[in-house]
């Protein structure tokens, strides 16, 4: 998702989009796979993101500022708590732009919206662990008769530095 281009009806729902106006005579011929980052490691990555960068104008920490949100004490594990809360009403909002920001929307949104077709079924071909990036680009390259050099390959994985540090963030409620 890219909040820079905006979709309408079909904003987080990028394969539909691509098979209803891109590619529509011959969607069923591509193949289409994507990489699904491990959940607990995207969501703590996308909190400290949005968090910690000041050039983002609805993080959770300019939100606290202009009391869009209430805290009652600073502790992370409670903003946190903050953060998944936002994401959720982000979710049953019925506008991208509310009551976050379309930015926000777009890091929070979960992959299933994006690679689900009408009737909820799976648009792509294969789903592949982030972490096994390397595995899944080597099959595709096989199935399709092409050779593929990993260590030609300049790959830039994002990967939360929290998550190097064993930092774990628990919601203080249950």
């Amino acid at each position: 998702n890219n909040y820079r281009v905006v979709l309408g009806d079909l904003q987080f729902r990028r394969c539909l989009f691509a098979k209803k106006f891109l590619y529509p005579d011959f969607w069923d011929n591509l193949c289409k796979f994507g990489f699904s980052r491990e959940p607990v490691d995207r969501t703590l990555s996308q909190f400290f993101h949005l968090y910690y960068t000041d050039s983002w104008k609805f993080t959770i920490k300019s939100m606290l500022k202009h009391r869009t949100i209430t805290l009652i004490g600073r502790r992370e594990d409670y903003e946190f708590d903050q953060f998944l809360d936002l994401i959720d009403q982000s979710r049953n909002s019925p506008s991208n732009f509310s009551p976050s920001s379309l930015s926000f929307q777009t890091h929070t949104a979960p992959m299933w919206d994006d690679v689900k077709g009408e009737d909820d079924d799976l648009l792509l071909d294969y789903v592949f662990r982030l972490e096994d990036f390397n595995k899944g680009i080597m099959f595709i390259a096989e199935k399709y008769g092409k050779t593929y050099e990993p260590e030609k390959l300049s790959l830039y994985i994002n990967k939360s530095k929290r998550a190097d540090d064993k930092i774990t963030m628990t919601p203080t409620r249950t």
